[in-house]
């Protein structure tokens, strides 16, 4: 970076790209809806209906979603009402 440049350093902590091994990046709900390729509805009616939980909420209640999980979750119950209909 030369000097008196603005912006941050590949790699420095705090880079929206930074991402730890391990760590599941928590998405919003637009982006785990697009992610889903399902309307933003259907994932609140799925939270509504008890369905699916967020991984957690934000103090202002905005609810973050590990995709991983949730793709996991949504499998397993595909599974099971497969299952339950043979």
């Amino acid at each position: 970076m030369e000097h008196g440049e603005i912006g941050k350093i590949p790699g420095e902590i705090g880079n929206s790209s930074d991402t730890v091994p391990g760590v599941p990046e928590y998405l919003t709900t637009p982006q785990a809806a697009k992610e889903l390729n399902v309307n933003e509805r259907t994932l609140r009616h799925w939270v509504a209906t008890g369905l699916i939980e967020p991984d957690f909420r934000t103090a202002g209640g905005h609810m973050r979603w590990d995709i991983d999980r949730v793709r996991a979750e949504l499998r397993r119950d595909l599974r099971r009402r497969r299952d339950e209909a043979e």
